[in-house]
């Protein structure tokens, strides 16, 4: 008996070591790929970067100096990034440093959540591999991957629980995505259909007072409770400017392309195992949990047609790779049963598990080399390198007080360091709901800016500058010399 406890005891052990190990690569892998990424700048993040500048230059929290706008879609990041980039000093490194962090606490809390439930040997790949995926690392700059590790600090609350700090995360959640609501609203909906009563209302009061510290924040110092983005997606779905319904399918060729390196077979695995896993696990707590969000995280996005911009998709990138071991695990429990099924004591016996166990390391190990080896083609990557160097030239050429519009604005807004005018309305007010009303040309009335940039030939959002260049209102500048692209000065 002492003999089979001490083989029990080394056999934790050994499955310890894996995982303590799996957690040690996964954190190597984090911090090689941030590094070869460090001067990778996503546009939409350098909104971010830009009101981050101000508030620490002592202009104020805000994108254009002067105007208070909030176009900040994630206090809780904003928050965050303002106190690791004033004690850093660096806006471009305290933003990596931030997203590597919460990607690879994404990955422990993956471990943590479905300990038990998966085999150490197959769990301890899962952080690995998620810790491999350049698409996460495509996302840096934005509150992604925080909001995917306070996904998974959620439900593992949810499933332990602990409601009175799940209350807590969940106001957490609320101020990283608006779009949290779906999975709060499935923690709250699921209570009450498992044990026949809502929350004790205790719970509530101090994410409550959290969530109001904030509005009151905001109605103070923008006048207006919740972010303008919040509205401004929804606009642009509404504008058909950005596709017809639905288009947040349509970008999944693609996706294939620029995450997985256009690899099939990559895919291949990560489809039919993640389907095995679904299959066989849909009624686990945590899985049902998370496609119950999913759903509604789904259809909120579908029914409005918001614009399919790639973070959006980070829930279900997450999933894959969760399903993903789910199935290789259910595969390899399919393959331990056969053995103990084996009559056979013999050679035999032994062959189906060297066969599986083979199998699904070479499965890993393709998958993990795979994702690792592409993301070091990203290396040197800083961005759209066009937008960045008519950044540049703006901030060269034109006078310090010069407004400039446009379609596109963080990369020309980051390195311009002028006035902005977004057509669609995330910094400025009026302009999405313009866009959303279908008054393409009507933002003009409210903004007369000095320049306006455009593509050549123009792209369909850029409809509303036809009536100004057709009438003369504006003329190309001749100074400026850049492939597919116009610049429009005031005639």
């Amino acid at each position: 008996m002492e003999t089979l406890n001490n083989r029990r005891s080394l056999g934790k052990s050994n499955y310890q070591l894996i995982l303590v190990m799996s957690l040690i690569l996964s954190f190597i892998i984090c911090c090689f790929v941030s590094y070869i990424m460090k001067d990778y700048k996503l546009d939409d993040a350098l909104i971010y970067y830009r009101y981050i500048s101000n508030a620490l230059e002592g202009k104020g929290l805000v994108y254009n100096e002067g105007e208070r706008f909030n176009a900040l879609t994630s206090p809780l990041y904003t928050y965050i990034s303002l106190i690791m980039a004033y004690i850093l000093g660096d806006i471009q490194i305290s933003q990596i440093i931030i997203c590597a962090i919460f990607l690879y606490l994404t990955g422990i809390m993956a471990v943590i959540l479905f300990r038990g439930t998966i085999s150490d040997f197959i769990l301890g790949m899962t952080p690995v591999l998620i810790s491999s995926s350049i698409y996460f690392y495509s996302t840096f700059g934005l509150e992604t991957t925080l909001f995917l590790f306070l996904i998974l600090l959620g439900i593992w609350l949810y499933k332990k629980e602990k409601y009175f700090l799940l209350g807590i995360v969940s106001s957490l959640l609320l101020l990283t995505r608006g779009e949290s609501i779906f999975l709060v609203g499935t923690f709250i909906g699921m209570h009450f259909v498992q044990k026949r009563k809502i929350p004790s209302l205790k719970i509530f009061i101090l994410p409550v007072l959290i969530l109001f510290a904030n509005f009151l924040f905001n109605f103070y110092y923008y006048n207006s409770f919740f972010p303008n983005t919040l509205l401004a997606k929804i606009y642009q779905g509404k504008s058909d400017l950005f596709g017809k319904w639905p288009i947040f399918f349509s970008s999944l060729d693609g996706f294939i392309q620029w995450f997985f390196d256009g690899d099939n077979l990559l895919i291949f695995f990560l489809i039919v195992f993640g389907c095995v896993g679904l299959i066989l696990n849909y009624r686990n707590k945590i899985i049902a949990t998370y496609i119950a969000f999913l759903i509604f995280y789904t259809l909120f996005y579908v029914i409005l047609n918001i614009p399919n911009y790639h973070w959006y998709y980070a829930p279900y990138f997450l999933i894959i790779y969760i399903l993903f071991s789910f199935g290789l695990d259910s595969i390899h429990k399919y393959g331990i049963g056969l053995d103990k099924n084996l009559k056979s004591k013999g050679i035999l016996k032994y062959a189906y598990t060297a066969l599986f166990s083979i199998g699904i390391f070479l499965i890993l190990f393709y998958i993990l080399i795979q994702q690792v080896s592409y993301a070091y083609k990203w290396r040197g990557a800083i961005g759209n390198k066009n937008y960045t160097n008519i950044g540049i030239w703006l901030r060269d050429n034109t006078d310090e007080k010069a407004k400039i519009a446009c379609v596109e604005i963080g990369h020309i807004g980051w390195y311009s360091q002028r006035y902005i005018i977004d057509i669609f309305g995330l910094v400025n007010p009026n302009n999405a709901r313009f866009i959303a009303e279908k008054r393409y040309g009507e933002w003009f009335r409210y903004y007369q800016p000095d320049y306006i940039l455009v593509h050549n030939p123009l792209w369909i959002q850029e409809v509303g500058f036809k009536g100004l260049i057709e009438g003369g209102v504006y003329v190309p500048c001749d100074k400026f010399y850049f492939k597919g692209y116009t610049l429009l000065r005031k005639k």
